[in-house]
């Protein structure tokens, strides 16, 4: 665990603990890894307990959910709070994703956190707080975790030793722990990122003639379009930021630093380009035809050509 993650465990740790926790933050922080962790040093009762392998950690006083638990779930998980813990002095509940459980099952749980066993602690993961009932954040202690700082990710990921690759991966990976495991576990990720970043290059270059040469590439991206997307949401940052700044040391794509300078893109039109990728991953996510989403998305920053590059090409 990071040591800015443990400081804040070690912290809560010394305080009077109490019977409900939110950790709340963005996808990939660290939360539900804090989470455990947190527990785990409750359960142990030795603060300062450096955690190894924490995602297969178990014990009889320890339970993990997901938020997509049903009423009657839900029912059973209340009805089993009331049996006293099995070993330590407490008994935890971590639920995780906590933003997909129903207003029906929050609903629920707000009642034992009206009137908690005093040995029972909840912690409740969530990427979404405002999906969560008021009363509910008000009965916890709600804790915010912010993204991992880019050393602290370039350190971690030299000592997995990919040193060659630390400044990139942490620098792309926006802070998030998730994005980091996910490039170390799956190095293939990197080839398909530089197959995104030169195709939206090249429509951003060749326009709309080019876009529509691009979709047969989406097409075959159409299950990985969640990673295809946040790339490319990077890349429109990138350009974005530069246009804005002319400073080369806020790009984060930093293998491609060229590429994105040579565009010489104004202003307005690299703010047009980043809002175009959002509303793509917004029009998916809100089921619009997947075609006409990409497509739509393609024309429009192919049409940046003609309003806003200047390219040095």
């Amino acid at each position: 665990m990071f040591k800015s993650h443990l400081k804040i465990c070690d912290e809560l740790c010394n305080e009077t603990i109490s019977h409900a926790y939110i950790f709340s933050g963005e996808s990939g922080v660290g939360k539900f890894t804090m989470a455990k962790s947190f527990a785990r040093m409750i359960l142990n009762e030795e603060h300062l307990l450096r955690i190894e392998g924490i995602d297969e950690y178990e014990h009889p006083d320890l339970l993990v959910l997901d938020g997509k638990l049903s009423k009657s779930q839900v029912d059973d998980l209340i009805l089993e709070s009331l049996s006293l813990p099995y070993e330590a002095k407490n008994k935890i509940y971590i639920i995780n994703h906590f933003e997909d459980l129903s207003i029906e099952g929050q609903n629920a749980i707000l009642k034992t956190l009206e009137e908690p066993p005093e040995y029972l602690i909840i912690i409740l993961v969530t990427s979404n707080i405002s999906k969560l009932l008021p009363t509910i954040i008000s009965r916890s202690r709600v804790l915010s975790i912010s993204s991992v700082a880019t050393s602290d990710l370039r350190s971690f990921i030299e000592s997995k030793g990919f040193k060659s690759q630390a400044e990139l991966i942490s620098n792309i990976s926006n802070g998030s722990i998730k994005e980091v495991t996910n490039y170390l576990e799956n190095p293939e990720l990197l080839d398909k990122r530089r197959q995104i970043l030169n195709t939206t290059i090249d429509v951003l270059r060749g326009g709309v003639s080019q876009a529509m040469k691009a979709y047969p590439f989406f097409e075959n991206e159409k299950e990985d379009i969640s990673f295809v997307l946040k790339v490319m949401e990077l890349l429109t940052r990138d350009i974005l930021i530069y246009s804005q700044t002319k400073e080369e040391k806020f790009i984060l794509n930093i293998d491609y630093k060229y590429e994105i300078i040579s565009l010489n893109m104004d202003n307005k039109s690299a703010l047009t380009g980043l809002y175009t990728v959002l509303k793509a991953r917004e029009s998916l996510e809100n089921n619009v035809n997947y075609r006409i989403a990409i497509e739509s998305m393609l024309v429009k920053l192919g049409e940046l050509n003609d309003k806003g590059i200047r390219s040095s090409f």
